[in-house]
């Protein structure tokens, strides 16, 4: 956020929970397809740690992980985990590289804001905002990360990617603008 309020010169934040809440709760619908369904196998490009690239195929004919919106992938070796790899040592964990193994759907704001349709992916908000916890919320669920009602004190680690609960977390900044 500080690179922007430079760029920019304006004072921005996150949004606190009921702010979310309200602005999220006006959306209406189902989710809006952001790519042709019914295709059995996906290309993710990757870029590896020297950036060359390389294509990984995502094989979703099987139907395991069709509706996952994430993906596994081991950088040893580029292997698609899918979207719930098998159990691990932390270590082996950590590097493994957590992506979208397709275009997520969007659910539409009257105001044109766009909401992930997923509980994938999540939202941090400014709860705790001078402490080392956070909250965040599930965008399709509109629950904590921990599944819980309770999004505002539902904290944890804020230094977090969410790829230990299987999830992205992203952020949106707002500003108060004069009337």
């Amino acid at each position: 956020m500080a690179y922007f309020e430079e760029r920019y010169d304006l004072p921005v934040r996150l949004l606190k929970t009921r702010e979310y809440l309200a602005i999220r709760q006006q959306c209406s619908g189902a989710s809006a397809p952001a790519t042709a369904s019914g295709l059995k196998s996906k290309t993710l490009l990757v870029t590896k740690s020297d950036s060359s690239h390389e294509d990984v195929i995502l094989d979703s004919s099987s139907g395991k992980d069709q509706d996952n919106l994430l993906t596994f992938i081991d950088e040893a070796n580029w292997r698609d985990l899918g979207a719930h790899p098998n159990y691990m040592p932390e270590e082996r964990f950590q590097s493994l590289v957590c992506k979208f193994a397709k275009a997520p759907d969007y659910i539409t704001h009257p105001e044109g804001l766009l909401f992930v349709d997923s509980n994938d992916f999540g939202e941090w908000l400014y709860e705790n905002p001078y402490g080392k916890n956070a909250a965040a919320v599930r965008s399709q669920s509109l629950r904590s990360v921990y599944n819980l009602p309770y999004i505002e004190r539902d904290h944890f680690v804020a230094t977090s990617t969410g790829k230990y609960k299987h999830m992205k977390i992203g952020f949106r900044i707002c500003y108060a603008a004069s009337h």
